[in-house]
């Protein structure tokens, strides 16, 4: 035997196995396509009614989706609505704040005036002392008026609070039911 016949021996039977495994392989590769095929059929039967649900559910939302430009429009109106309400409110609520600080002022000033008049009645009626002049009263009664803030419309300014100075109150020592003995002997 020849070289080439040995090579062409070997040749068929390389050829043979290499038909065979390809045989194999399309046979396995048929099982699995059908394999895949029947569960892809199966996820489709089941996956069906819920794309009809779907369906229907989109169906009964059409018209309350063509509804949504118009809401949209209406909500837009109503917020313009509220903005002009609440315009109101803000410049009433101005109107307000000026009139309390105006009677404020008024009742404060007439509180003065009471005082004042009363201070120089009392003056008057007190034996062996002159009656004190305006200005002594005026001074008089701003010591002694009780801290009150000014109220004064502020139109684009904070108003600030100002307290008269007072004397500090010592904080109170707790009782514990013992006696304590001070030093007293400077």
């Amino acid at each position: 035997m020849d070289y080439l016949q040995i090579a062409l021996l070997v040749l068929v039977a390389v050829g043979v196995w290499a038909v065979v495994e390809l045989a194999l392989t399309i046979r396995t590769a048929r099982k699995a396509v059908d394999e895949l095929s029947i569960t892809a059929n199966e996820t489709v039967g089941q996956v069906q009614p819920i794309i009809g649900k779907v369906d229907g559910i989109m169906d009964e939302l059409d018209p309350t989706i063509k509804q949504v430009p118009e809401l949209l429009g209406k909500v837009g109106a109503t917020v313009d609505s509220v903005n002009g309400i609440l315009g109101d409110v803000s410049g009433t609520t101005g109107a307000v704040a000026t009139v309390t600080s105006g009677v404020s002022r008024a009742a404060t000033d007439a509180v003065s005036s009471v005082s004042n008049a009363v201070g120089r009645l009392a003056g008057r009626r007190r034996k062996g002392k002159e009656p004190k002049s305006d200005a002594q009263l005026k001074a008089a009664s701003i010591e002694e008026r009780p801290m009150v803030a000014a109220a004064e419309p502020a139109v684009g300014k904070k108003d600030y609070v100002t307290y008269a100075e007072s004397t500090p109150v010592p904080a109170p020592v707790p009782d514990d039911g013992v006696a304590s003995v001070e030093d007293t002997s400077e």
